[in-house]
């Protein structure tokens, strides 16, 4: 991405929507399944990769939802190399 105006245009088409507080803005939502228990269990890894510009005090403890469904920040927003972004690790609420 080339500027921060391209990175809107990519979350419109492949993201979406999240609320934090009274902001709704599209995320790419993230949730992998994942083995573990040398296969014998299978948990989720909930991620969201947003604008830093749409949640720029998403910290953790917030609450961010999704489909109505809401999750806790589990650990703090880490920026992504062009700081465009950021990922946000999640848990179910």
């Amino acid at each position: 991405m080339d500027t921060a105006a391209d990175a809107g245009v990519f979350l419109a088409d492949l993201g979406v929507p999240a609320t934090v507080g009274t902001t709704t803005a599209n995320v790419l939502w993230d949730t992998p399944d994942q083995d573990v228990l040398s296969g014998h269990a299978m948990t989720r890894e909930y991620a969201i990769t947003f604008r830093v510009t749409d949640f720029p005090t998403l910290a953790m403890g917030n609450t961010v939802t999704i489909a109505s469904q809401a999750y806790t920040v589990r650990e703090p927003p880490h920026a992504e190399d062009d700081a465009v972004f950021a990922v946000a690790r999640l848990q179910k609420t």
